[in-house]
């Protein structure tokens, strides 16, 4: 059972972050800005235009 949940968690933090990265790259982030904090970095700088949601 304990395999099961943290083979799902994985699977879950996998493909948040794939989408982020993804997102990232969309909105002119690239190299170790897009691959470190993809969403943080972009909020910080201009949350009111490009429209993302999560908070620094």
């Amino acid at each position: 059972m304990a395999t099961a949940v943290l083979t799902a968690t994985a699977g879950g933090f996998a493909q948040s972050y794939a989408g982020l990265y993804h997102w990232a790259l969309e909105h002119g982030l690239h190299g170790w800005k897009a691959e470190s904090f993809p969403c943080w970095s972009t909020c910080s700088s201009s949350s009111a235009s490009s429209g993302c949601s999560c908070s620094p």
